[in-house]
């Protein structure tokens, strides 16, 4: 609807994504932070609320414990402003934010009161009721309520199959993907994707490596729901052939331990693995892991709950403080073969 508005008249759109695997990412600071950069960039009237906030704070505004608190009264001043034009406000994996997600949800609440100019798109998993969080006491809601629309995961069904299709045109090109094959690989993924995008992602990445005579075999070979399909893909990791399945689930050890996302060289010298070794052990572990600009991100929370779950049984025996000993370990050996003691051979006065 929108791209059929003048481009004047058209709502400005700010989004963030949540990603609880990124301490960067997974909080309410982050997010409101990101909203207001994004709303000040479309809409530079609004500044005067920020800049009020900045000239007594400075940069802690965007940084110190009381940020989020700071920020929301320059976000709703924002939002009472006059001059504000229609937006949209996207907010994806709210079930990812891991810090200040009650105070930020509250806040969007809030904000339903404030202007009908602002419409929010919330994405969350199921276990987080977020039309009962949004309906917290203390709010003016009754009208603001009726703007709700929940989109359940049944809801979902034609989006899914949309980018099911998306999926199977792409494999049009590829060697053995026959109207016949494409036909059974579209009945079955659709029968066990159970309207869930990241098991549509990664049925067809597992696709990308299979002739079609082999397709619709690999398929019926992974189970429906995301963690049986996990332990699906750790299986065949176990199994792998081109490199040692241990070295893998070294990578895996670091990449869920960490408390931020590696670059290529970090990963391999946390995980004591030649870089070469590291960058395949990343495309073995496709299914859990992803490279983004060099730096090595699990793929989806979903991953890190599943090896976090299950770290024991699949990763170390030991636990995870056995994983976190070997990679303080490993750090301090990089450091070691490196650094040394006056490396600008200072006359230190004695012997």
């Amino acid at each position: 609807q929108l791209s059929h508005q003048p481009v004047v008249l058209a709502p400005a759109l700010s989004l963030f994504f949540c990603q609880g695997t990124d301490t960067a990412l997974n909080n309410a600071t982050a997010v409101l932070r990101s909203l207001i950069w994004l709303l000040l960039l479309q809409q530079p009237c609004l500044i005067s609320h920020l800049l009020q906030k900045y000239k007594e704070s400075g940069a802690d505004l965007f940084r110190d414990q009381n940020a989020f608190i700071a920020l929301s009264e320059a976000f709703r001043n924002m939002l009472k402003d006059p001059e504000l034009k229609p937006v949209y406000l996207a907010v994806d994996a709210l079930d990812e934010c891991a810090q200040g997600r009650s105070e930020l949800v509250r806040l969007i609440s809030t904000s339903l009161t404030l202007s009908q100019k602002v419409k929010w798109l919330l994405s969350s998993r199921p276990e987080v009721d977020l039309l009962a969080e949004l309906k917290y006491p203390g709010t003016n809601f009754t009208d603001a309520s009726n703007s709700l629309v929940e989109l359940d995961t049944q809801r979902l069904a034609e989006p899914v199959n949309a980018y099911i299709d998306h999926k199977l045109i792409a494999l049009r090109c590829r060697k053995g993907y026959n109207d016949s094959v494409l036909a059974e690989v579209s009945r079955e993924v659709r029968q066990r994707a159970e309207n869930t995008f990241l098991w549509v992602a990664l049925a067809f990445k597992v696709l990308d490596t299979v002739h079609g005579r082999y397709a619709v075999k690999r398929i019926t070979e992974m189970p429906p729901g995301l963690s049986e399909l996990y332990d699906h893909m750790m299986t065949r990791i176990e199994a792998g052939q081109m490199i040692e399945p241990q070295d893998c689930k070294t990578v895996l050890v670091v990449t869920s331990l960490t408390f931020r996302p590696l670059a290529i060289a970090e990963l391999s010298v946390l995980a004591d693995l030649p870089s070469d070794v590291a960058e395949t052990a990343i495309e073995m572990c496709g299914s859990f892991l992803t490279i983004t600009e060099g730096t090595v991100n699990l793929i989806h929370q979903s991953a890190k709950d599943y090896l976090e779950k299950n770290y024991q049984s699949r990763l170390q025996p030991a636990g995870p403080s056995q994983g976190h000993a070997e990679i303080g370990r490993r750090s301090i050996d990089a450091m070691s073969s490196i650094l040394r003691q006056n490396m600008y051979n200072l006359d230190l006065g004695f012997k």
